[in-house]
């Protein structure tokens, strides 16, 4: 047991119907530091089923999703939920029930033919799971566990937020920088959402002390990217359409008159020359990579079609449309640069920027998310897809000073805003996206 990683809660569920419910307890607990176990992905198949077993009967609470039709396998004697549950009882560990809205309990005919440990978990307490009531489900868990958060060291962190909050962290490499804001947002998000949010945030890090009065941010997924003669499968991508509109006051005025936006599929994949760019605007582009390589070796002309044709981007600041001077593909993602030739432009350093652009997302990406880089007051965040093919959970991962004045959470809409709040920087909303498989 002694090469066993512990963890004191274990998530047990069955992959058909009861993986994002299972995967949104699993952040939303990891993010409050406690210490669990949800995916055994990560154990190979040769230690596959003692590590399993002893990992159950090292751990304090055990969380059994229950999905419509999950107990049906369990008559087999080799099915794995039977197992995972059949060991949790054996070892007298303390189970708590999560049940999806379209679980539905056995009958007493149907009970009496399931092996004798699912009869007893179904004895356990539960809760059913809804997305509009997941915030007072997880309290409720929360209370039942009979683990405990870790403890996290305030006191440690203060001289980091401190320095970053002065604007120091702008004075080290760029590699310290990084690092130090990946250290802050995995201490408080845990590693899961930590280690994607930081690779985003550090490229917008050194304006964090701009603010924003005005942000409306609305995203669409529609059935398909067309590439238009390009050698790609259209096939494997959404369309991904982006509307943002915001109005930032400058307390640094900028430094420079130009800057960029990019579409990123990897930032360590960055030429050394762009890293110490300025970048008004990144979003993640889940494409892969061997399309996006097709996309560098277009001419330059035809990239600029693609650019504006394809991705439609139309970028206004101030009132004035731009046109990118100079535009980059390459491996690591799209950059567009831009030039402001009219200093006057920015009056009152104030900044009023329209943005609106469509690209391809990958449809076996499982997430993306939109991150609050400024102090930011009354934020509108919407998202809107195809609820006949996908599937959408939105997770805030916003300061705790706000509360959500208006939550809105319908079939293929999801909607989030702050009325008369401040959101503070390293926040934002992540949204996680499962094929429909129905």
């Amino acid at each position: 047991m002694d090469d066993i990683k512990k963890f004191d809660i274990f998530i047990s569920y069955r992959r058909e119907g009861g993986s994002t419910l299972a995967k949104l307890i699993y952040e939303s607990l990891t993010q409050k530091r406690y210490s669990v176990f949800f995916d055994h992905d990560t154990l190979t198949s040769g230690e596959f089923g003692i590590k399993l077993i002893k990992t159950i009967e090292a751990a304090k609470d055990v969380i059994v999703v229950l999905s419509k039709n999950c107990l049906e396998r369990c008559k087999n004697e080799d099915d794995w939920l039977r197992k995972e549950i059949t060991t949790a009882i054996k070892s007298q560990k303390h189970i708590i029930l999560i049940f999806t809205e379209d679980f539905r309990m056995p009958s007493t005919i149907d009970l009496i033919d399931l092996p004798e440990e699912i009869q007893k978990l179904l004895g356990y307490q539960g809760y059913k799971a809804s997305i509009e009531h997941f915030d007072s489900i997880m309290k409720k868990l929360c209370n039942e566990l009979t683990s405990s958060p870790a403890a996290l060291d305030e006191s440690a962190l203060e001289p980091a937020i401190a320095f970053l909050s002065d604007g120091g962290a702008e004075q080290l490499p760029t590699e310290t920088r990084k690092k130090l804001i990946k250290s802050l947002l995995t201490c408080e998000y845990g590693d899961s959402i930590g280690n994607v949010l930081s690779s985003y945030i550090t490229t917008t890090a050194k304006n964090l002390q701009n603010i924003r009065t005005v942000f409306r941010y609305e995203i669409e997924i529609r059935e398909q990217f067309f590439f238009n003669n390009i050698d790609i499968d259209e096939e494997k991508y959404f369309l991904l359409t982006e509307n943002l509109a915001y109005r930032k006051q400058l307390v640094t005025p900028m430094e420079k008159n130009n800057f960029w936006l990019s579409f990123v599929r990897n930032l360590d994949e960055l030429d050394d020359a762009l890293r110490s760019e300025n970048f008004l605007f990144s979003e993640n582009l889940l494409m892969e990579k061997n399309d996006l390589k097709k996309l560098s070796e277009l001419s330059d002309d035809e990239k600029l079609s693609f650019y504006t044709k394809n991705m439609r981007v139309k970028l206004n600041i101030n009132g004035y449309s731009l046109t990118p001077a100079r535009l980059i593909i390459n491996e690591a993602g799209i950059f567009a640069n831009y030039t402001i030739d009219d200093s006057d432009k920015i009056n009152n350093n104030i900044l009023e920027l329209k943005l609106v652009f469509s690209i391809p997302h990958r449809k076996q990406a499982s997430y993306f998310f939109v991150s609050i880089s400024d102090p930011t007051y009354s934020p509108y965040i919407k998202f809107v897809y195809p609820e006949d093919e996908i599937d959408a959970e939105m997770i805030p991962f916003l300061s705790r000073a706000t509360s959500s004045a208006d939550t809105k959470i319908f079939e293929g809409l999801r909607e989030i805003s702050f009325e008369k709040e401040w959101v503070m920087p390293m926040s934002g909303v992540m949204f996680i996206i499962t094929l429909d498989e129905k």
